[in-house]
């Protein structure tokens, strides 16, 4: 699986190297090999900057960051890939967002998926189906996460 990252910052930031000092602290800390990387500056009405670390290869994911006033752009970075080294390590193979999102597929078609945890959006979209009529077993394995089956 390789990554790709991507830093974008409002043109007010261009001289403090913002995206670059970010792209920096990603290649010094990401455990997996990047394939691509781009900064690229916009015209704003007010400075701001974010930060995207995807992975391909086997399947896809990506873990974002926005910078706020006074955040060094190495603590943005930092964010970004403690993120994605918190999934890569982690007992899902969907991060927990995409979870929710497939509670209706499983309830209408079946199958299952593994997910890093159960978040009050997937307990309320199971919520949902089976006022709906559909059944979706959730089976939460502490630390192994969960398991959603329909």
């Amino acid at each position: 699986m390789t990554a790709s990252v991507h830093a974008v910052a409002s043109a007010d930031l261009a001289d403090a190297d913002v995206c670059e000092r970010a792209l920096d602290r990603v290649r010094d800390r990401l455990s997996r090999p990047i394939a691509e990387t781009a900064a690229t500056t916009v015209e704003t009405d007010c400075p701001g900057f974010t930060l995207l670390v995807s992975l391909a290869g086997g399947t896809r994911a990506g873990f974002d960051a926005l910078g706020e006033r006074g955040l060094p752009a190495e603590d943005v970075a930092d964010a970004a890939v403690d993120a994605c080294e918190s999934w890569l390590d982690g007992p899902g193979v969907v991060d927990a967002h995409l979870a929710d999102q497939l509670v209706v597929p499983l309830a209408l078609i079946g199958g299952s998926v593994r997910v890093p945890r159960l978040t009050a959006h997937v307990r309320t979209n199971c919520e949902l189906v089976e006022a709906f009529g559909y059944d979706v077993d959730v089976r939460d394995e502490g630390d192994e996460g969960a398991v959603l089956s329909g």
